[in-house]
């Protein structure tokens, strides 16, 4: 099951956190497929693909800064967060082709 709908899926269950009992479930689209970790490489292009959702504001190197709150939009159905989500993405997939 190598396709973009079994990446989504595996992407929105992985989104889904446990909180005292209760599910709270965020939906996202993606907003981009690259080779970004601010956390791990702030700045610079990373050694592996991560697909990123949420906040529209997503860069390479917003590490300690505000992108997230100053964002106008969000690819996920909690229109309040602007957080972004970042999960590593499998480059053999087929969707990056580099």
């Amino acid at each position: 099951m190598n396709s973009p709908m079994a990446f989504l899926l595996t992407l929105l269950a992985g989104a889904t956190s446990v909180i005292a009992g209760t599910t709270w479930t965020v939906n996202c689209e993606v907003l981009s497929i690259q080779r970004s970790d601010p956390i791990v490489n702030p700045g610079v292009a990373g050694g592996h693909v991560h697909a990123i959702v949420g906040g529209t504001a997503f860069n390479r190197s917003m590490i300690g800064d505000n992108s997230a709150v100053n964002t106008k939009a969000t690819t996920c159905n909690k229109f309040t967060d602007h957080s972004n989500y970042v999960r590593e993405h499998a480059k053999s997939s087929g969707w990056l082709n580099n």
